[in-house]
């Protein structure tokens, strides 16, 4: 083989391995990720009154429903340290009544009573760590 084809060869060889990304060049990221927290009522009974309290920081969202039919649903996002409670209050002297909460579609918590008058309630705390995720970026 010629000697200038082994050094255009040894030449693209180099070029081909300072092109690739080396491992000490990456670095480890933090990314806040965002989750949709479903609050649900369902059951048998007509009517129901609904409390939901959401905590982001320091100041909680309170909202009252009065006289809900069922099912009843809501969303909301959180991407950090977070406190829902949702309780629901039958107004019929029979049925039932669950309370739960989702996390990504996926049920975390729930309550189910039977009877009149009957209050489930649910609460669950979401962390900051929950929702953060790591990932590998390279120049």
């Amino acid at each position: 083989m010629n000697i200038k084809y082994i050094f255009l060869l040894f030449i693209l060889s180099g070029l081909v391995i300072l092109s690739c990304e080396r491992e000490s060049d990456c670095y480890t990221k933090t990314r806040e990720t965002y989750y949709t927290v479903t609050l649900s009522v369902t059951g048998t009974t007509s009517s129901v009154d609904i409390l939901r309290v959401i905590k982001r920081d320091e100041t909680p969202d309170t909202t009252y429903f009065d006289d809900v039919t069922l099912p009843w649903e809501t969303d909301t996002t959180t991407t950090g340290d977070s406190w829902v409670y949702l309780v629901a209050h039958n107004n019929d002297s029979t049925g039932t009544v669950t309370a739960a909460i989702l996390l990504n579609g996926n049920e975390v918590i729930h309550e189910t009573r039977t009877g009149a008058f009957v209050q489930p309630a649910v609460s669950w705390t979401f962390l900051g760590e929950d929702f953060t995720e790591e990932f590998t970026e390279c120049p």
